[in-house]
């Protein structure tokens, strides 16, 4: 059933109330009146009051001033048949509720102080004691027209505070909605920012890669050309250039950034072995030591940058010929895993300077530090070190 039956039905039988209330009462309030020879003209007046009561009843919240205004002169006509008073009580009050709960409460209490005072009048005038109209009758019915208007005034704030709680409700799951979709944003956002980041690396890889064999056969062919030859030149030329495309990857990578991406696995002991692999196709001695790891055990992405930066450096940088590569896994402390990484090679040439380490280095040694690690580099005898110690937590290592 819908909530328009349900008013309708609930509208009828306050009407049936109403009518039944009138007319019992009005036999309870005076039963010896109803024992005289006309009380079956009594009683069908009474009934004329009651059937009218719950016609009006039926009205009542479609136009709840008038209803109280007809069942104000209704109230009088009752009076004035002699009915006792105590049969129009309830349905008085019945509207006097129904105006003040709709927010007619100054209305309702002048129309119920204007009929208590004029069916006095009328009371006193058809010669009722004026101590029985003006007595505990009057304060008893002043009292119940107060009890209507304060249940009216509670069914208003009971009626504002349900709707309160379901606008805090509405907003709550709106809230939610809102928390849920900008959770969901965040989401993907941070999807896309790993997906650019793995993206990023992988362009490094290739590019690095190509870029650094590039140089070292470019290396390779300025040995064996002699200096005055007119293909050293452009052969300086290339080098120069493959270091300059080399910079400007390595600043697009870290101005690309890879956030948390840092930390995360980044690749396998078998991609250095690969990268090892191509660079002594090159010409390039490599050695690749890592005691206590697997080919396929993943390795942090800050490991793989140093170590492709670090070849990287040795062959355009320097006169590399033998490079070393050692990765060794510490026990973790505190739930996380601490690695071991050193890069050493050859290419320091005697009374040369340590070497400045590069923008590339510097930033990866930044985010090593921020993870809680170190990196340092410098001159080693006839050698050229690189050693870090890269910290990893272990639910970020999958």
């Amino acid at each position: 059933m819908d909530q328009a039956g349900s008013l309708r039905i609930t509208n009828y039988l306050w009407a049936a109330a109403i009518f039944l209330a009138v007319i019992l009462l009005s036999l309870i309030g005076d039963p010896d009146d109803w024992s005289s020879p006309d009380w079956g003209g009594r009683l069908a007046v009474t009934g004329g009051f009651a059937l009218g009561f719950a016609l009006l009843a039926l009205v009542r919240n479609r136009a709840p001033r008038i209803s109280l205004v007809i069942a104000s002169l209704g109230v009088c006509g009752y009076y004035a048949a002699g009915l006792p008073s105590l049969g129009m009580i309830p349905a008085f009050m019945v509207f006097l509720y129904a105006a003040a709960v709709v927010g007619h409460q100054i209305f309702s209490g002048v129309v119920a102080a204007g009929l208590f005072a004029l069916t006095s009048i009328l009371r006193i005038l058809a010669g009722q004691e004026p101590q029985t109209v003006l007595g505990y009758e009057l304060l008893a019915n002043l009292a119940l027209a107060a009890l209507a208007v304060a249940v009216a005034e509670f069914v208003i704030l009971h009626r504002a505070l349900a709707g309160s709680q379901r606008k805090m409700q509405e907003n709550h799951r709106k809230f939610a909605d809102f928390a849920s979709k900008a959770s969901a944003r965040a989401e993907a956002d941070h999807r896309r920012a790993e997906e650019r980041a793995r993206f990023s690396l992988r362009v490094q890889d290739e590019l690095a890669h190509h870029l650094a064999l590039a140089t070292l056969h470019g290396n390779a062919a300025m040995e064996a050309v002699a200096a005055s030859h007119p293909a050293s030149v452009s052969l300086g030329h290339v080098r120069e250039a493959t270091a300059k495309a080399l910079l400007a990857l390595n600043r697009t990578v870290d101005a690309l950034g890879d956030g948390e991406a840092a930390t995360r696995s980044g690749g396998t002991l078998s991609n250095i072995v690969e990268l090892a692999s191509s660079l002594r196709d090159a010409g390039l001695r490599v050695d690749v030591s890592a005691p206590g790891v697997d080919l396929d055990d993943g390795l942090p992405l800050l490991v793989m940058r140093i170590v492709r930066e670090a070849a990287t450096n040795a062959i355009i940088h320097a006169d590399t010929t033998h490079l070393v590569i050692f990765l060794r896994p510490q026990p973790p402390q505190d739930g996380r895993n601490l690695w071991h990484l050193s890069v050493r090679n050859d290419g320091v040439r005697p009374g040369s300077k340590d070497a400045a380490g590069g923008i590339s280095l510097s930033s990866l040694r930044v985010k090593v530090m921020d993870a809680g690690g170190s990196m340092d580099w410098g001159r080693l005898g006839r050698h050229f070190l690189l050693s870090a110690e890269i910290w990893q937590p272990q639910d970020k290592e999958r």
